[in-house]
């Protein structure tokens, strides 16, 4: 299904462990406790989508545009989230031990990410989009590999 275009579609509970969903756009897509186990999402839209208590414990999330999605209660355990676009997501509850953020886009504002989660990303070098002024101030323009180990 590589390049589908399954945006709005109600897709909760559905087993997509994995699907070829390369460059797939899954824009407002309801994915309430789907299982991705092992689905490749490079390149994805997923931008506002509900995937509350789904399983994303995947290595493909590289690139992935996550902007604003419901990731409450999630599984992120050992993904690859390398480029990939995290502003204004939801995180509460949700799983990321080993997962990995390369060169990946946060934002607190209007974002659910607990202040334990920052502050231990910034403490691994986590680029955060905060204003230009804060930006200047600070080291986070660097680009670095981060590991999560532990359970949040």
């Amino acid at each position: 299904m590589t390049k589908a275009d399954l945006s709005g579609a109600n897709l909760s509970r559905a087993n997509l462990s994995g699907a070829n969903l390369i460059r797939a756009n899954l824009s407002i897509c309801y994915l309430i406790g789907a299982n991705l186990i092992g689905a490749d999402l490079i390149g994805a839209n997923l931008s506002g989508a509900i995937l509350r208590d789904a399983d994303l414990s995947t290595k493909n999330l590289i690139r992935v545009n996550l902007m604003v999605a419901d990731l409450s209660g999630t599984d992120l355990t050992g993904a690859d989230l390398t480029g990939a676009n995290l502003n204004g997501a939801n995180f509460s509850g949700s799983k990321l031990k080993d997962t990995i953020v390369i060169n990946t886009k946060f934002s607190t504002r209007g974002s659910e990410i607990t202040k334990q989660l920052k502050k231990q990303l910034i403490q691994k070098g986590a680029i955060f989009n905060e204003p230009i002024k804060k930006l200047l101030s600070t080291k986070y323009h660097k680009i670095f590999r981060i590991k999560i180990n532990n359970n949040l």
